[in-house]
């Protein structure tokens, strides 16, 4: 617990639970903008939704591929060329 400069108590939380992979994360935070760009669509949130097409679509970028029928169902980056 802390008091902030108006002397108002507060509780930090601390997230306890095991760090996640950088693929993992991804895909989860993918999945995330997926359901909130759906969200914000619906309500008449147009540029909301765009922003978070855009950052599902950069999380695709980090996400390890993982097979679904036989095939990769996410993109991976590509190293760059060390030449």
């Amino acid at each position: 617990m802390y008091a902030d400069t108006d002397g108002e108590e507060h509780v930090e939380l601390r997230d306890t639970s095991p760090p996640l992979s950088e693929a993992d994360a991804a895909v989860y935070i993918e999945r995330m903008c997926t359901e909130l760009a759906s969200i914000a669509d619906r309500s008449g949130l147009g540029f909301l939704a765009y922003l978070l097409e855009v950052a599902r679509e950069e999380a695709l970028l980090h996400a390890a591929p993982v097979a679904v029928d036989g095939g990769a169902s996410f993109r991976t980056r590509q190293p760059a060329n060390s030449n």
